[in-house]
């Protein structure tokens, strides 16, 4: 049993290889329709490999932490877009209904039509448990039990409505098995699962919430990991959704970058490589993205709101605004990352501020013993030693 439970987690790679072969499948395939634009290419890789990141980051925590479940939960949406895959091979690519509904296609249409709560409820699932896959208390088992019933009962309806067809199709066949109509399930059904998501959803950010706030100084920083990497996402997400982007565009690269970070924050939340780095991270985010949109305001009141108000000359305007942005840049940067260092990296902030106290005295300090002190005080309050000290040859 022992040999069981040691080899177990090995046996991880063998589905990272599975489903690494199965992505680079699929990128080829992507990257062979293109037009062979290098946007197009990025957007395949990374949207064609981010199964193959869940799983990777999955597999390596399952190896490390056999018992933490934020592994499992990374690695359960990919398994299950690759059964769909498998089971859906002949389906996908019908236009019309088949004239013969045998128990085969109603599987794979019943998992086409479920599998997407295996994406969306490990995320829910994940907001209770990161980062020690545990819940907070006994108190948070009842919304893993409606999780449980909801991804019991929606299984339920793949297999037992009474039409079926794919997800994405548009067409249905009858199922011999059915018994559920299609009318219950827009009906009250719809009603019913509309608000568990709300209710499973404000449950996920509570826990998250209160797991921070009463977590010690390694805990909070692994879930400023995961929340610095989700809040990417949602800045990003709505801004692709707003501009429709299609495949290969811009918005899109973006996007799929920003779910693949978002497993990446994770690993290194879990395994805790560089984790104190977080606070430089979010600082240099916020400083370089507020930098950017001062300046892109400047520019673009300059170049196009007062050419369209005075009725001048659009080159002559636009000259202009380039050089203020252009000389507004350093100034401005260094305000603003003092600033948002103060607020997001007070480590940061509060150690430079010493050291520059400590620069100040050297000026006008001549006693030897005293230089030492101040040289100890400043150590200390910066990089917070267990001890220090001063030694000094005597001549």
């Amino acid at each position: 049993m022992a040999n069981v439970r040691g080899s177990f987690p090995r046996m991880v790679w063998i589905l990272v290889v599975i489903q690494f072969l199965s992505s680079s499948f699929v990128v080829g395939t992507d990257i062979s329709s293109s037009d062979g634009q290098v946007r197009q290419i990025l957007s395949a890789l990374a949207w064609g490999f981010l199964p193959t990141v869940l799983v990777l980051v999955g597999a390596l925590i399952v190896a490390r932490q056999p018992r933490n479940i934020v592994g499992w939960l990374l690695m359960l949406p990919a398994m299950s877009g690759l059964i769909e895959k498998l089971l859906t091979i002949g389906v996908e690519g019908l236009e019309h209904a088949p004239e013969i509904v045998t128990s085969g296609l109603v599987v794979a249409l019943a998992f086409n039509n479920f599998s997407w709560v295996f994406l969306i409820f490990p995320v829910f699932h994940l907001l209770l448990v990161f980062p020690t896959g545990q819940l907070l208390s006994r108190r948070w088992r009842p919304v893993v039990g409606l999780e449980i019933l909801m991804v019991s009962t929606m299984i339920i309806l793949g297999f037992f409505v009474t039409e079926i067809g794919p997800i994405d199709g548009d067409w249905t066949v009858p199922n011999p098995i059915g018994f559920v109509t299609t009318a219950a399930v827009d009906g009250i059904f719809s009603v019913a699962w509309g608000a568990g998501l709300l209710v499973v959803t404000i449950s996920g950010v509570i826990s998250i919430v209160l797991r921070y706030r009463n977590s010690v100084a390694v805990e909070r920083q692994q879930i400023k990991w995961l929340l610095f990497a989700v809040g990417l996402f949602g800045v990003i997400y709505p801004s692709a959704a707003q501009f429709e982007t299609v495949d290969g565009g811009a918005f899109d690269l973006v996007l799929a970058l920003s779910l693949n970070s978002i497993a990446i924050a994770i690993a290194i939340a879990i395994l805790k490589y560089r984790l104190f780095e977080i606070d430089r991270v979010i600082s240099r985010t916020v400083g370089y993205a507020l930098v950017i949109g001062v300046l892109g305001l400047v520019y673009t009141t300059g170049a196009v709101w007062l050419p369209s108000v005075l009725s001048g000359e659009s080159p002559v305007f636009v000259a202009v605004a380039t050089l203020i942005a252009a000389a507004l840049f350093n100034p401005l940067r260094r305000r603003i990352l003092q600033a948002v260092d103060r607020r997001f990296y007070r480590a940061r902030y509060d150690s430079e501020r010493v050291v520059e106290e400590f620069k100040a005295q050297l000026s006008d300090q001549t006693d030897i013993d005293r230089l030492a002190a101040d040289w100890v005080s400043a150590v200390t309050r910066t990089m917070n030693p267990s001890s220090a000290g001063v030694w000094m040859k005597q001549r």
